[in-house]
């Protein structure tokens, strides 16, 4: 969980003259609080094992350590495992100040729940065989789409939800077929992963084939940075970009 929190913008000082402007002691004060019901709200969504990392562009003890100090101290379920400042005479950029917490706890094994369908097992099936790490309970959407849900902090009646969970893939003609989400999903869960170099990685890009080891479907990666999907055959890899993402 990341929280990039809006703060009073004092390492922002040197490029941007309007933050200086709006600077004033009152105003680290209100971000400061802020923060800390940010900060409140967002540890909510992490699990046990989990980290949070909470970042500002501010310099004001305020703002940084004294809310990491407060952050650990109020929930004390988490722990604080590293923070830094980061100057512009010692790190690239204007300034920043960075905090990681771990929520104490061992990461919990993966939870899937069965959906309302009889082509559910598929992609349970899937999920167990071909992907690590991944947490919270399954559901089958009468279209075929099927989505891994978050464990939710609060009830969702009477709220209209645009999107929720990670679409890991939908069912075809009575077969599963993984998502590009599922590729690009953090800790890159797909146990099967073909590390390219940058040449191919382009080609990839451009919706080309690639040459491969692999049998059955894989995540593409680069320099450890997930592209999207492929599936392997007879020496060759089936591009599954999307097409709407390929360089033209």
């Amino acid at each position: 969980m990341l929280v990039d929190a809006p703060c009073a913008g004092e390492g922002m000082f040197r490029k941007e003259p309007e933050a200086v402007a709006a600077w004033s002691e009152e105003h680290v004060a209100a971000c400061a609080k802020r923060q800390r019901a940010i900060l409140a709200s967002a540890q909510r969504a992490v699990k046990p094992g989990g980290q949070l990392v909470y970042s500002t562009c501010s310099f004001s003890p305020a703002e940084n350590e004294e809310n990491a100090a407060w952050f650990v101290s109020e929930f004390l379920d988490f722990e604080l495992v590293e923070e830094r400042h980061l100057y512009p005479h010692t790190s690239l950029g204007e300034g920043q100040y960075a905090a990681k917490f771990r929520r104490k706890g061992a990461a919990l094994d993966p939870v899937y729940l069965p959906a309302k369908s009889d082509k559910a097992p598929l992609a349970e099936a899937f999920l167990r065989a071909e992907t690590e790490g991944l947490w919270g309970p399954l559901r089958l959407l009468p279209d075929g789409r099927a989505l891994l849900l978050p464990p939710l902090p609060c009830a969702l009646d009477g709220l209209r939800l645009l999107r929720v969970g990670l679409l890991v893939g939908e069912i075809v003609k009575n077969r599963f077929v993984p998502a590009h989400a599922l590729a690009m999903a953090a800790g890159l869960p797909l146990t099967k992963r073909l590390s390219v170099s940058e040449a191919d990685a382009l080609r990839y890009l451009h919706g080309e084939t690639l040459p491969t080891d692999l049998a059955g479907w894989c995540a593409v990666t680069c320099m450890g940075l997930p592209l999207g999907l492929g599936k392997g055959a007879a020496g060759v890899l089936k591009n599954h970009l999307p097409k709407g993402l390929r360089i033209i």
